[in-house]
């Protein structure tokens, strides 16, 4: 702060909206710094404050199996898929934090700086899937007609589970919500001493800490027969 103009202030502030998320992220700083007219004692603090909100749409194919192992009493090598994903994950990110700055110089060759630094970073999600398994389905008793087969694999094709797709299970719904959070923090004293022009004493101390964790999850899972394409 003592290299800064007497009284300095900043503050800024931006905001994007993501189409896939359809909200509106906020990103604010802010800055102040002070020192006496003398340039012997000076303070400076800062801020940050960002939110943004993430969402992934996939699609996936979670392995295949040959259909002998399949389906019971059948000879058919080609594969089948053992199941198909289509996945949302969203996540709200929130993240929030400042540092300060204490510098004290009593002379022009002993100069003090204190410095610390605090950052928390939530980052709650969730990962929603809902699965069709074509190899449960037709392993337990289910079909599959009218299949679409491309170099060895079955690529199309109507599956249906126990007796018609009135019985067992051929889709399921899951989905995990995460509470995540990790904050980690500093402190640093900066002494120097210059007791001549060529000679510098320089001492250090500082800390530092960081955790991280996300809290036990939450996983409901439903399954329903089914009959899909």
């Amino acid at each position: 702060p003592l290299d800064l103009d007497p009284f300095t202030a900043y503050a800024s502030m931006e905001g994007a909206y993501t189409e896939t998320s359809k909200k509106f992220d906020p990103y604010a700083t802010a800055l102040f710094s002070w020192h006496d007219s003398n340039n012997m004692i000076g303070v400076l603090v800062s801020g940050i404050y960002q939110e943004r909100h993430i969402r992934r749409d996939g699609f996936e194919i979670l392995g295949y199996a040959p259909m002998s192992q399949t389906a019971t009493g059948s000879t058919d090598p080609n594969l089948v898929p053992t199941l198909i994903n289509s996945a949302l994950f969203q996540q709200d990110r929130i993240r929030k934090g400042g540092n300060f700055d204490i510098q004290f110089k009593p002379t022009d060759q002993l100069e003090f700086n204190l410095n610390g630094f605090l950052s928390i970073f939530n980052a709650e999600n969730t990962n929603q899937s809902y699965l069709v398994d074509p190899q449960r389905a037709i392993a337990n008793g289910g079909t599959l007609t009218n299949g679409v087969l491309d170099k060895g694999a079955y690529v199309a094709g109507t599956v249906m589970s126990k007796a018609g797709g009135t019985q067992d299970f051929g889709v399921f719904y899951d989905s995990f919500h995460r509470l995540a959070k990790t904050t980690s923090h500093n402190i640093d004293l900066d002494t120097k001493y210059n007791p001549t022009d060529t000679l510098t004493l320089h001492l250090d101390f500082g800390y530092t800490d960081a955790t991280g964790k996300t809290d036990p999850q939450y996983f409901p899972e439903f399954g329903a027969p089914a009959a899909f394409s």
